[in-house]
């Protein structure tokens, strides 16, 4: 990571070495900003996150809801048929 804040970020080597210190200190923060500079992911946005759990589970329920009353609509028209 030093490589990247003295070569890309334009900070003295020193500085370097006294910011990654200071990080290390929090582990929480240094790991959200490695990820960020040195692998490019941003961190998961929680609201956009709960967003999409909830659409994905409707989604879910909504094709068990379609696709599973295929079958049993064969039942249905079969019993209404024959009555």
């Amino acid at each position: 990571m030093k490589e990247i804040y003295v070569h890309e970020k334009g900070f003295s080597e020193e500085d370097a070495d006294a910011f990654l210190k200071i990080l290390l200190k929090y582990p929480d923060q240094f790991l959200k900003t490695m990820f960020v500079d040195e692998i490019g992911l941003l961190p998961p946005d929680e609201e956009e996150d709960m967003k999409r759990r909830a659409k994905d589970a409707f989604t879910t329920f909504l094709s068990f809801v379609v696709f599973g009353s295929v079958p049993l609509s064969v039942y249905v028209f079969a019993v209404l048929a024959w009555s």
